[in-house]
């Protein structure tokens, strides 16, 4: 039984959708115009503007577009995480221990699990060719990413939360941190901050903590959107949520006999 094109139609309302997404993405990287894939094909540019909408592709139209750039569909998926519904593992205490160790192993991954690839990093200027090399290596033969020709990858792993990430890993971060704060000018009118204090008791202070985890993974979803920006538009930011057991200054200044 042969298979057709028209038997074959691919969704682009379902998964179809994130595989053309990646798909742009490895092209953006390699720098591949829709005409040089145009060529390749031998179709019109304007047949493969519409393929990568998702208008008129067939899985066999899709592997020819995933051949384009040296993979096969099965690997493209995985990659774009079709398929990939189930949860990763946490990281253990033996890898991160070498995370804690090796700084930049645990930066790259960071990136990685943020959304990058090994291209933007370097394209961002972080990190040579031999350097992400080596890198990716060493990541792939500690178990939490699986690299593929051309330092495609994915992850393997997830890293732990703050409250049961291992000792080590937790002093990097913290360290991290203190240096963000320690560094602080509150009178920079470029820091955006914001100081309040707030009589609390335990269910309160458990709300407060999931909203600031809430808070954060917003940000790092405005990360991803915002990829794709260049040059002076877009910058690094360092954001922060602190919620410590203080003594407020104001009512030490009212208990303060005049």
């Amino acid at each position: 039984m042969t298979r057709s094109d028209s038997a074959f139609a691919v969704d682009p309302n379902s998964h179809s959708s994130r595989i053309l997404a990646y798909l742009k993405e490895v092209l953006r990287a390699r720098g591949m115009r829709y005409a040089d894939v145009a060529v390749l094909m031998g179709v019109s540019e304007k047949s493969i503007k519409r393929y990568m909408t998702g208008r008129g592709v067939t899985l066999p139209l899709l592997e020819r577009l995933c051949a384009i750039v040296g993979m096969s569909l099965g690997e493209l998926s995985t990659l774009a995480g079709v398929g990939g519904e189930r949860e990763l593992p946490w990281t253990t205490d033996a890898q991160e221990a070498v995370l804690a160790a090796e700084p930049k192993l645990a930066i790259v991954l960071a990136l990685l699990m943020s959304g990058w690839n090994a291209a933007r990093i370097q394209h961002e200027g972080l990190t040579s060719l031999s350097d992400m090399n080596g890198i990716l290596v060493r990541l792939d033969r500690l178990g939490v990413i699986t690299l593929y020709p051309g330092n495609r990858t994915i992850p393997r792993v997830r890293i732990r939360p703050m409250d049961s990430v291992s000792e080590p890993y937790r002093r990097v971060i913290s360290k991290a941190g203190a240096r963000v704060l320690a560094q602080l000018d509150p009178f920079d009118p470029r820091a955006l901050w914001r100081l309040n204090y707030a009589r609390l008791g335990p269910a309160s202070v458990a709300r407060v903590a999931k909203r600031l985890e809430a808070f954060i993974a917003e940000v790092s979803e405005l990360s991803r959107q915002d990829m794709d920006l260049l040059g002076d538009e877009v910058k690094w930011y360092a954001i922060c949520g602190l919620m410590i057991e203080h003594e407020v200054l104001g009512l030490k200044l009212l208990r303060a006999k005049a």
